[in-house]
């Protein structure tokens, strides 16, 4: 798993001067388009994108090619929960239908709520906000009624 991971990494900073696709997987059907091209017998027309800075981009990989960040994928953590974050957003709030900000607001909360705690979360938002809107409606009339009765109040 951490030849293939550095392996994109060869892919991105290799140059036509300098190809590095030792450890991309050879043959036609390989996800690396220079092995494709020497599958093919076109190598003389491929011409490489520009490279990435190494110096930028290979603390990146360091980090994604650790011991314990690839064994916690072998037991099978391998939820990526980012996906699934945005997957609960955008079914409640739908990239094809425009949203505001408020509502894809409210629904980014609501999502975090389910993937954290599941759907009874909900509820208990929706139960504390139904309490929350109770007590202003009583404190304005509260205030409201504080303001029509009074001693010295003549109507």
């Amino acid at each position: 798993m951490k030849n293939d991971i550095w392996a994109t990494l060869f892919q991105k900073i290799s140059t036509d001067e300098q190809p590095q696709h030792d450890q991309c997987p050879p043959g036609s059907d390989s996800w690396c388009t220079w092995q494709q091209a020497k599958a093919e017998d076109t190598l003389n027309d491929y011409v490489h994108n520009r490279p990435l800075s190494n110096e930028v981009i290979k603390p990146i990989y360091e980090e994604l090619s650790k011991d314990d960040l690839l064994n916690s994928c072998l037991v099978g953590y391998t939820l990526n929960s980012n996906e699934s974050f945005n997957s609960v957003l955008w079914t409640m709030a739908p990239k094809s239908i425009s949203s505001g900000l408020k509502v894809l607001s409210v629904c980014s909360d609501l999502a975090v709520c389910i993937l954290n705690h599941g759907t009874a979360s909900v509820m208990n938002v929706a139960r504390i906000a139904l309490k929350s809107s109770r007590k202003n409606e009583a404190q304005e009339n509260l205030s409201l009624g504080g303001q029509l009765y009074g001693a010295g109040i003549e109507d």
